[in-house]
């Protein structure tokens, strides 16, 4: 009989238990098909790539780095792309930026400065605010690979926040 009444108390808890809602935007992913219920990547998951070539020199005594890079960008989405944005981290540090952290004013840098940037050959034009970079593109259909050519420099702050020296 105890067993019994054991039995039938487990069985209507479990019954009992609600289901939590999920929230729309974690449902429209798996209508969608980029995710499955478990976690997981779904079938309609993507990623866009880029494959980097990058070349640096650092002047230990003027604290100038100076860099170019070739980058290959493939837009895996089913979208068009209408502009491609890099992030410029160095850029916290320039003056006149808005940061969410205090800075000393003999921290602050004048930043990342492009001397120049060629798409698919041809020289572009970007706009700079704040961490980002914006390159527009007329429009990169899905599975199109761009090209870049980047060249820049910069000044390291020398403080030590998040990795960065």
């Amino acid at each position: 009989m105890k067993k019994l009444l054991f039995l039938l108390l487990i069985s209507t808890s479990a019954i009992a238990q609600i289901s939590l809602p999920v929230p729309l935007n974690i449902q429209s992913t798996y209508d969608k098909g980029t995710r499955s219920t478990d976690g997981k990547p779904g079938k309609n998951y993507w990623q866009n790539s880029a494959d980097y070539t990058i070349n640096i020199n650092y002047n230990p005594d003027t604290r100038l780095l100076t860099g170019t890079e070739e980058i290959d960008y493939i837009n895996n989405s089913a979208d068009v792309l209408h502009e491609i944005v890099f992030k410029l981290y160095p850029n916290i540090y320039k003056k006149g930026n808005i940061r969410d952290l205090a800075v000393e004013a003999t921290d602050l840098t004048d930043g990342v400065t492009i001397q120049s940037i060629s798409l698919n050959g041809n020289n572009s034009s970007f706009n700079i605010k704040g961490t980002n970079m914006i390159v527009p593109y007329t429009m990169v259909q899905p599975k199109q690979k761009i090209h870049f050519n980047i060249k820049y420099h910069y000044c390291p702050t020398k403080l030590q926040i998040k990795g960065q020296f």
